[in-house]
């Protein structure tokens, strides 16, 4: 018998030809059509159970035909192919047809296998690239998403605090920004529940007045505290914040 070594690694096929920057006249993917397609509105999010990609295609040409939209990604890794392929879908379009399209890379495919642990790992830090188009090498749509929904990620709590408030009145939000003196507890004073809406009420303390015994959340200043800088201009700002 024969012993050959495998010393291509990772990077066979499309991977090799992207590495080395290879001539080649087919990319991954490749085929034809007798219409035109036009990409747009590429929205990435991601969750605990996927990235969610999504897009728009409309057909431009002059004939009705199916499309075939590709999604790859470049991981947060050193030593790694720049593209991988993770996703695709199928539809036909009629002539000036837009079709939203919605794809969905599963946390397995998120994941890369991880020689030393002998396991699949999923990254949790840096970001993924994001690659859309009808192939490998015709790529239209790009993006970045970070590679894991941390729990301390901004993002994810403006977008719960926009979720919570989204049907609030004028006034139902001004009161979220003033406490009570209602001391029960640990509380010197609190925000008061609103029972309709599902919000619990917040403990605040003292030095200065805010949120405590919470991770990551902060109120406003007493005011008591804002006059004491004789900072009209400060006062000012904080009123127009509020207002916002």
């Amino acid at each position: 018998y024969r012993e050959y070594t495998y010393n291509e690694n990772l990077y066979v096929g499309q991977r090799y030809v992207d590495k080395y920057n290879k001539p080649y006249d087919y990319p991954f993917g490749f085929g034809l059509s007798y219409s035109t397609f036009d990409f747009s509105g590429l929205s990435l999010q991601m969750k605990e159970d996927g990235l969610i990609v999504v897009f728009k295609v409309k057909n431009t040409g002059k004939y009705n035909a199916s499309v075939v939209p590709m999604v790859f990604l470049g991981f947060p890794l050193e030593n790694y192919p720049a593209k991988v392929f993770k996703g695709f879908d199928k539809k036909f379009l009629a002539i000036n047809e837009e079709y939203t399209f919605k794809i969905i890379v599963e946390p397995h495919d998120l994941s890369y296998y991880d020689v030393l642990k002998e396991s699949f790992v999923r990254p949790s830090i840096g970001s993924y690239k994001v690659y859309v188009g009808e192939n490998a090498r015709d790529i239209i749509l790009n993006g970045e998403v970070n590679a894991y929904p941390k729990a301390d990620d901004w993002n994810i709590e403006y977008e719960k605090a926009k979720q919570l408030i989204s049907n609030y009145t004028l006034e139902e939000k001004m009161l979220l920004l003033y406490s009570t003196e209602n001391m029960i507890g640990k509380c010197v004073g609190s925000i008061d529940a609103n029972v309709e809406k599902n919000f619990p009420g917040i403990c605040l303390q003292d030095g200065p007045a805010g949120v405590r015994f919470s991770r990551k959340a902060q109120s406003w200043q007493a005011a008591i505290n804002t006059a004491s800088t004789f900072n009209r201009t400060l006062m000012y700002e904080i009123g127009e914040a509020q207002g916002k």
